[in-house]
């Protein structure tokens, strides 16, 4: 190992230790989007148990696996990326097994329902089988099989997004890829399913003025929990429950560390309450506003081409583009719906070991790591000092490159 010395933006010291010399001469980059906030020890450690996981998917899809889903370096718990270009041999592969895919399935869509979605299902059903005895790397390794799953599906999905890009160039210049996004937009997807439907609860929450004092509360889950305790607003309760048997195993992030939305927790809370502010729209009304200014849109770049076979084209890829952003947006669903999964199950182990005195909380678990629950030894006093360092790293901002 070796360690290289950053800092964090207000100055602190970010030590970092790479595996190798190689890489602490390479770039990795952070992912503020996808993982703003460090992991814990446990899902540091799970993500490289998973590694072998994320191999067989692209096995089995033909492709090589990314540069990109390499093992970080032990980066205080912050999550970083190789940023490094595929390879010209990889990128050949990479094209021939899309091909490939798209000839034996018809088309992008197609290979994600197929192909890459009940592999995805069956992942979330093994964890969601597991028992609080089931192996952390086989844990680990079902959650990054379905992980990398969804992202094969992107591949192709954004094979169809090149192509209408290609396919405007010609007359939207530098604009199109941006004109080629605009066109993807307003159709249905997963995640403006979920939102319609939390919308939906907020609005039936704004009936009642004791629901309403109880989200503004300071701890509106206890609040929520007296009010159903003592019997009032069942509709309400009945409708919310409802809700989270359809979308509750999802994580807020993509981090075993952070709430699904069964937690119940104060991120959950909070999108219900800005859901059903004053004024806040349906997300139906925002889904068919959209398709207006795409249809628009849609006809004034068909009106520019002066070519028919160039008009033609892009009208096959414009219909084409129909289901990007479903397919995009059904991965994250069940991206996030695999890492929920991954935690209940992690926690049934947490669970267990409160149960042989070895833990105090179920989620103390997410502060240890493998080799640490199977030496035996004692657990609490390095629970407590794991669990100070994460707060503390919580309060920095890493650098945005190292290596």
């Amino acid at each position: 190992m070796i360690t290289v010395e950053y800092q964090c933006a207000d100055g602190t010291p970010f030590p970092v230790r790479f595996a190798s010399a190689d890489d602490a001469a390479a770039m990795w980059r952070t992912d503020r989007e996808h993982a703003r906030d460090p992991r814990t020890p446990l899902g540091e450690a799970l993500e490289r148990l998973g590694v072998p996981g994320s191999e067989r998917a692209y096995a089995e899809a033909g492709m090589p696996m990314p540069p990109t889903w390499r093992p970080g370096p032990d980066a205080n718990g912050f999550a970083y990326y190789s940023p490094a270009p595929m390879p010209a041999e990889d990128r050949e592969q990479m094209a021939r097994a899309t091909r490939a895919l798209i000839e034996e399935h018809g088309s992008s869509e197609a290979i994600w329902r197929r192909f890459c979605l009940p592999r995805v299902v069956d992942a979330v059903d093994r964890l969601n089988r597991a028992g609080d005895g089931e192996p952390f790397a086989a844990l680990a390794e079902a959650q990054a099989y379905g992980q990398q799953m969804t992202m094969i599906a992107a591949i192709a999905n954004s094979n169809d997004l090149d192509l209408l890009d290609g396919a405007c160039r010609e007359v939207c210049g530098d604009d199109a890829r941006m004109v080629a996004y605009e066109l993807a937009q307003g159709h249905p997807n997963s995640t403006l399913r979920a939102d319609e439907e939390l919308w939906r609860l907020g609005r039936r929450l704004r009936s009642s003025p004791e629901l309403v004092a109880a989200l503004a509360a300071g701890d509106p889950a206890r609040e929520m929990d007296r009010l159903r305790g003592e019997g009032h607003a069942g509709d309400f309760f009945a409708a919310l429950d409802a809700f989270l048997g359809e979308f509750g195993q999802r994580a807020e992030v993509w981090d075993i560390g952070a709430p699904t939305w069964n937690d119940r927790r104060a991120g959950f809370w909070h999108q219900l309450r800005a859901v059903s502010a004053d004024g806040v729209a349906s997300p139906e009304e925002a889904r068919a506003a959209a398709a207006q200014r795409r249809d628009v849109l849609a006809a004034d770049v068909a009106s520019r081409f002066t070519d028919p076979e160039a008009r033609a084209r892009f009208d096959r890829r414009r219909a084409r583009i129909a289901t990007y952003v479903d397919v995009r947006e059904d991965r994250a669903h069940w991206q996030l719906v695999l890492v929920g999964s991954l935690r209940d199950a992690v926690l049934r182990r947490g669970a267990r070991l409160v149960g042989r005195r070895l833990l105090a909380d179920r989620e103390d678990v997410l502060f240890v790591t493998p080799e640490e629950i199977a030496a035996g030894g004692p657990l609490r006093a390095l629970v407590a000092e794991r669990r100070a360092a994460h707060a503390g790293w919580m309060r920095r901002v890493p650098p945005l490159t190292i290596g």
